[in-house]
Parts: structure tokens; sequence; C-alpha cells
């Protein structure tokens, strides 16, 4: 009866510290999740955020250059402008493919489409300014586009700094469950030690008690 009484309790144990692995496993690959899910949130944050507001400011800038070289014609001749405008072009078709590289938001593809139509119409109407080597005409039609432009960018900037405070939030609820995980890993070793001390104390009680069975008989 004692050598089966000590199989139940030794059965007992052994499931109690089974579930208890599965537990300790269980917070493991939570830890694992939280740790990947952190990383995709700093790896979105430089890659689509940050990388994203530096090809908007870079493209704000080449417009920039565009626009004052063009204003020139009406003040020379139009072969600085065919020497340099090439050049910007290459460059924002450039940008245009690596931000196009980066996670677009549905708002934000929507406002890159039509930055990019806005682009294509300043190309068409700077052909025609080459072909007539008339600005002149074309000037107010120009600050239009320009404008135009100017406000995509800004629309594009300012889902930067929504969506950079998204994955912020983001990454501070993963830290606070990650430390929740954490706790409750501490709770389970203390359990597990706590098992392992009753097996101890169990163990030798009934060890002791059928000694003393053993020599009463």
């Amino acid at each position: 009866m004692n050598w089966t009484y000590i199989i139940k309790q030794k059965t007992k144990a052994a499931i109690a510290l089974g579930v208890v692995f599965l537990l300790v496993i269980g917070t493991n690959l939570l830890d694992k999740k939280y740790f990947s899910d952190l990383q995709d949130s700093f790896s979105s944050m430089y890659e689509d955020r940050l990388m994203a507001e530096i090809y908007i400011y870079q493209f704000s800038h080449l417009f920039y250059k565009k626009k004052i070289l063009t204003e020139s014609l009406s003040d020379s001749s139009n072969i600085n402008f065919l020497k340099k405008n090439p050049i910007l072009n290459d460059s924002i078709s450039t940008l245009l493919n690596l931000y196009e590289g980066t996670k677009l938001t549905e708002k934000e593809a929507e406002i890159f489409k039509g930055l990019k139509a806005e682009i294509n119409e300043l190309l068409m109407l700077e052909s025609s300014i080459e072909s007539n080597s008339d600005a002149q005409k074309l000037e107010s039609k120009n600050e239009l586009i320009h404008n135009n432009i100017s406000y995509s960018l800004n629309g594009l900037s300012e889902i930067q700094h929504t969506e950079g405070k998204q994955l912020i939030n983001n990454s501070k609820q993963i830290i606070a469950s990650n430390s929740i995980t954490s706790q409750l890993e501490m709770g389970i070793l203390i359990v597990i030690g706590l098992i392992m001390q009753a097996l101890v104390f169990s163990s030798k009680s009934i060890i002791s008690k059928i000694s003393q069975n053993n020599n009463l008989n």
C-alpha cells in the first residue's frame, strides 16, 4: 500500500511538472514572437518611415531645383535647362523606384499614385518647353503643377509621422506584453521549485514511515 501511495504521489508530481514545463515552453515561444514582432516594428520604422521621409525631403529639394531652373528660362537661353534638367529627372526617377519599394498604406499609395501622375504631367510640360523654347505661356501651368506636387509631398510626409507614431505605440505594447510574460516565467520557476521541494520532503517522510513500519515488524 505504501509503495502504491508513493507511485500515485510521484505520478501526480510528474503530471504537475509536465504541465509546468509546457507552460515554460509556451512562454518561451511567446518571448520569441514578441522579439520577432519588435524586430519587425523597428525594421518598418527605419525602412518604411524614416527612409520614406528622407526620400520625400530629397524629392522636395529636386523639385525646387527644377522650378528654379524652369523659371530661369525667361532670363536666359534654354541651354542650361537642357543640360541640367535630364539629370534632375533621372534622380527623381530613382527616388520614385526607391519610395515605391517601401511599405505603403492604402492612403499613401493613393497619394503616391497622384504624385506620379503630377510628375508625368510636369515632364510633358517640360518637353513642350524644350521643343518650343517658349516658357512664357507655360509659366502659370508650371507653377500649378509644382504646387500640386508640393501638396502631395506634404500629404506623404504627414502619413510618415502618423504611421511612425503608430509603430512606436505598437513597440511599447510589445515590450509591455513581454514584461508580463517574463513575470509569468518567474512565477512558473517558483512553482517548479516548490514542487521539487514538496517531492523531496514527501519522499523522505514516506521512506521514514516505511522504515519505521519495517522495524516494528
